[in-house]
């Protein structure tokens, strides 16, 4: 994925946490979902800032880098992206959003 790092800005996301996908690889690798999610986010080299208010969220946070991903996990997860038909939000609002460089134009 592009844009970011380039332009200096972060993306946030938001998941449908509760997708099967995910539960499969959480219980293969006695995760949870959201620990699947920050691995994969990561591991794809992307800054994520999760939202933890409780001291046992933010150590389970911390506690994904202690696994690995299989070939068939990775093609599971990249599985999960419908593209934009999948998403709530594309970023057509946003002033500038008809320049050919704005992030949200990317198929990615």
């Amino acid at each position: 994925m592009t844009g970011g790092s380039e332009m200096e800005f972060s993306l946030k996301f938001y998941s449908p946490i509760e997708d099967p996908v995910l539960g499969k690889i959480a219980k293969k690798h006695n995760k949870t979902p959201a620990q699947v999610l920050l691995r994969w986010i990561i591991q794809r080299g992307i800054v994520v800032i999760p939202k933890s208010k409780t001291p046992s969220r933010i150590k389970e946070n911390f506690e994904v880098q202690d696994f690995n991903f299989t070939d068939e996990d990775i093609e599971d997860l990249n599985g999960l992206d419908k593209g934009r038909k999948g998403r709530m939000f594309g970023g057509h609002v946003i002033p500038g959003s008809s320049h050919p460089e704005f992030a949200f134009n990317e198929p990615y």
